[in-house]
């Protein structure tokens, strides 16, 4: 036998030995593998059937965000709150929160306080929301508060929430904490709190501006009349004098 029809005996038995290791596989696995190719179909087949449903129901969802906002706007202060919360139980996911943030806002425009509050702590709560716009909901609460003469300590709080290093809205919850400073009468605390802010680089323009502004003028001397009287008729009044100015303590910056 010559070396070429060797060779070629030596690849049919192998070949015949691949076939039959081949046919050992698949009678062993053969079903297996059936059955994950069609899994793989149906999870292919689901994921495709789910992304078209939830097309679907972002669109409708959508289109009733839109209406809901038609209707508000042509209504009034009073009926603009029936409209949001007619048209809330029908919305989920981002369009729900937009919704809570609409509502909440209406009520703050009739005065309804409880209400805002109530419908911006939904909102910080909500996991659609995520870390800006809970932020944004308690920094809103909390100006709200403010804003409607409710409490101040409850207002403190949460701009203090809202005023955490990795906040997104700090530098607004900080100037609103000052301004609670200010309100409270403790103007070192207030002037520290804007000197703070004016020098904040991160800080926005027109936060840092209102800052100087008021770390200024909380700065400057007081002038005070004297309320010395006259000694004698048609003596002249007495000049006004300055107070001296107020300790600072915080240094040039301060």
């Amino acid at each position: 036998m010559s070396d070429k029809n060797t060779d070629l005996a030596y690849q049919e038995v192998e070949d015949e030995l691949r076939r039959e290791r081949l046919n050992a596989l698949w009678a062993a696995y053969g079903r297996y593998l059936i059955i994950a190719a069609i899994l793989v179909v149906v999870i292919v087949a689901g994921n495709e059937a789910y992304k078209s449903y939830r097309n679907a129901t972002l669109e409708s969802r959508a289109e009733r965000y839109d209406e809901a906002a038609e209707v508000a706007a042509n209504s009034n202060a009073l009926t603009l709150i029936d409209a949001w919360e007619a048209e809330l139980p029908a919305l989920e996911g981002p369009y729900a929160v937009l919704a809570q943030f609409k509502l909440a806002t209406a009520a703050i425009k009739v005065g309804e306080l409880d209400k805002a509050v109530a419908t911006y702590d939904a909102i910080a709560r909500s996991r659609e929301a995520g870390p800006l716009l809970a932020s944004l909901a308690q920094f809103r609460a909390g100006t709200a508060i403010i804003a409607l003469g409710g409490d101040l300590v409850d207002a403190r709080s949460r701009l203090t929430l809202a005023a955490r290093d990795d906040a997104p809205f700090r530098f607004s919850a900080r100037e609103q904490l000052a301004l609670l400073d200010l309100k409270a009468g403790d103007i070192d605390a207030a002037r520290q709190a804007f000197a703070a802010l004016a020098f904040e680089a991160e800080a926005p323009a027109g936060v840092r501006q209102r800052a100087q502004t008021l770390r200024d003028f909380l700065q400057r001397p007081v002038d005070t009349e004297s309320d010395a009287t006259p000694e004698a008729e048609g003596e002249a009044e007495p000049t006004p004098q300055a107070a001296p100015a107020a300790n600072d303590g915080e240094g040039g910056d301060a």
